[in-house]
């Protein structure tokens, strides 16, 4: 839900036990929030391929601004809304 509220983009990782094939999909898209378990965190990071990207992420300084992020927010709103109507 965080990620929503930030207006972030979600991805959704369908086995994350695969920690290559992982580290390889997150290297397609710019993080903002990355939740997960204890487990997950411990086996990325016993990974050398995403001690590389953790590396080039920490090097990249992302940040979003309060404009930025409120106007993702209702976009994403208005496209939910929008989805919305035409099911229902």
């Amino acid at each position: 839900m965080m990620g929503m509220m930030q207006g972030a983009q979600n991805i959704l990782i369908p086995n994350p036990r695969d920690i290559p094939a992982f580290t390889k999909e997150l290297q397609k898209y710019p993080v903002n929030v990355f939740p997960g378990l204890n487990t997950l965190f411990v086996a990325l990071m016993n990974n050398e391929e995403f001690r590389k990207l953790k590396a080039d992420l920490e090097a990249k300084d992302v940040k979003l601004s309060e404009t930025e992020i409120r106007s993702r927010m209702s976009q994403f709103l208005d496209e939910a809304k929008a989805s919305l109507a035409t099911e229902g």
